[in-house]
């Protein structure tokens, strides 16, 4: 018989770069660039996002950790992120996605600080295949910026989803 544990995946997000303007007509101009970023962490029904902040010089700093309960055995493979541009007058903007394997956390691919490529769609392209390639970074056709992240696993008896700051002494 199969026993399972459970574990707290804490993913610390320190920071993303060079996100495209969502908001612009003019997509390629390196100038004044506005992103407002968050990042959205999907996992078994359960979802978290970090706080929004606004890229300066084409960085937005988060410096928080978002916790996600898991098993193991795990029941699913892959963790979702997907990072939006927030707007306030229309729904918010998908800068583009990215998937980790539970299996590779486990195994401590991410124990260290590690940059995540993000893809997705054109900008400004919406609909359809478009779609897609947001929500799917192995078809995304154009990077869309990076992120400065890294991953613990912790055993823990009683795992929950929640959002916090990063303590000063981890940063």
């Amino acid at each position: 018989q199969i026993k399972m544990k459970y574990k707290q995946i804490s993913f610390y997000f320190f920071r993303g770069e060079e996100f495209p303007d969502m908001d612009s007509i003019i997509t390629e101009k390196k100038v004044k660039r506005r992103c407002d970023g968050y990042i959205e962490v999907k996992y078994m029904g359960i979802k978290r996002k970090t706080k929004v902040v606004t890229m300066k010089n084409e960085i937005v700093e988060w410096n928080q950790i978002v916790d996600i309960p898991a098993t193991q055995p795990a029941v699913s493979q892959k963790i979702c992120f997907v990072v939006k541009d927030e707007d306030a007058a229309d729904s918010d903007d998908i800068v583009g996605s990215f998937e980790l394997k539970i299996d590779d956390i486990y195994n401590g691919h991410y124990d260290n600080f590690t940059y995540i490529d993000i893809y997705g769609s054109p900008i400004n392209k919406k609909g359809g295949v478009y779609d897609q390639m947001n929500y799917n970074a192995e078809i995304g056709s154009r990077w869309n910026g990076r992120i400065l992240m890294k991953c613990k696993v912790t055993d823990i008896d009683s795992p929950i989803a929640r959002v916090r700051n990063i303590p000063k002494e981890e940063e």
